[in-house]
């Protein structure tokens, strides 16, 4: 584990959606922690993905009322990881060295939330909801999950960058051989960091023409620990908006959990659900495939070498934010660039 995820140790994570969290124990990694997830007394439980008796794996047994059962001996616990049941034990089981150790768990907004620092006094507080159209009226709003083999900062960068989208998703959402001078407003504070692109322009790849008019401006938002956002705006307002929360796995997986939103006109929610799963869905697998192609490069020459321009926005504002995870150390900034968009 990189020294910049072990400091992110007392962060919130989205580990799944709720719904996901059934009758099944759900095994999942958060910044290489392996981590159980289930129903206890009708609320979600995490706990460290270890039977403290065997070092079995807990998520390869089975939920049985409001307990996890170890698949190999068959001790059983709650959802805060006392031990309730060992088989053929007749005396109580209330020994801390017999209790599985828990992992801090939220439930919000469809979403599960986990930290797994287990010291009290290190946690943070869990993060602010940032997809302001989630429970709008005015807006259709969609959720998916989708993993990606890089490292966290690749793969916030990819979602903010503004000029991969020219190649790697030619004709889809900008095309290479029409660009324009844009205007761009860096600025930087403690809760994190928005770049606006002063566009007033019709976009002219396909997705954009699909879901909005005339664009006024497109942001880039950067919220620590690991949500990344775009927002396209137009003479009305916000005409698509994407929030992604990022869970690094390891140090070269990803999972994010995107919420999506446009404005409800005519089309009805399930035709614009299914052309959203078309279009943008290629999307998500030619940056998976980029992506993909960056860390086997990197690992085939043994480590990472960049080099960088003031077109590169938002990556210094990205490696800012990881070396300082802490609030209160971090500092303010304001700039502006122009570009070829």
């Amino acid at each position: 584990m990189t020294p910049a995820l072990a400091s992110l140790r007392g962060q919130w994570f989205v580990a799944c959606t709720a719904a996901e969290v059934a009758t099944r124990p759900l095994a999942r990694t958060i910044l290489g922690v392996p981590v159980v997830l289930f129903r206890s007394a009708g609320k979600v439980a995490a706990l460290i993905d270890r039977c403290p008796h065997r070092n079995a794996p807990l998520s390869q047994g089975r939920v049985v009322g409001d307990l996890i059962e170890c698949p190999y001996h068959g001790w059983s616990f709650d959802g805060a990881g006392a031990c309730r049941r060992i088989p053929g034990m007749a005396g109580a089981c209330d020994h801390r060295h017999q209790h599985a150790e828990a992992a801090a768990v939220v439930e919000r907004e469809g979403l599960v939330w986990v930290c797994v620092e287990a010291a009290e006094g290190a946690r943070e507080e869990l993060p602010p909801h940032r997809h302001v159209a989630l429970a709008d009226s005015r807006f259709d709003t969609f959720l998916w999950a989708a993993t990606a083999q890089c490292a966290l900062v690749d793969g916030l960068e990819n979602l903010l960058d503004a000029c991969h989208p020219h190649f790697a998703h030619a004709g889809l959402v900008r095309r290479a051989q029409k660009r324009r001078s844009v205007a761009v407003n860096v600025r930087r504070d403690a809760d994190g960091v928005e770049a606006t692109y002063l566009e007033n322009g019709r976009p002219d790849g396909l997705i954009p023409r699909l879901f909005e008019g005339q664009r006024l401006t497109s942001i880039g938002r950067f919220f620590p620990p690991s949500t990344a956002q775009l927002e396209y705006t137009g003479a009305g307002g916000p005409r698509f908006l994407l929030t992604s929360m990022f869970t690094p796995c390891d140090d070269q997986t990803v999972l994010i959990h995107s919420c999506i939103s446009t404005p409800r006109k005519l089309a009805p929610a399930w035709l614009k659900r299914m052309i959203l799963r078309a279009v943008f869905g290629r999307v998500l697998r030619q940056d998976q495939a980029v992506l993909r192609m960056q860390q086997e490069n990197i690992a085939r020459f043994g480590a990472a070498k960049f080099t960088s321009t003031p077109l590169d926005v938002m990556r210094p504002h990205l490696l800012y934010f990881l070396s300082h995870p802490r609030k209160q150390d971090r500092t303010d900034y304001a700039g502006s660039l122009t570009m070829e968009l």
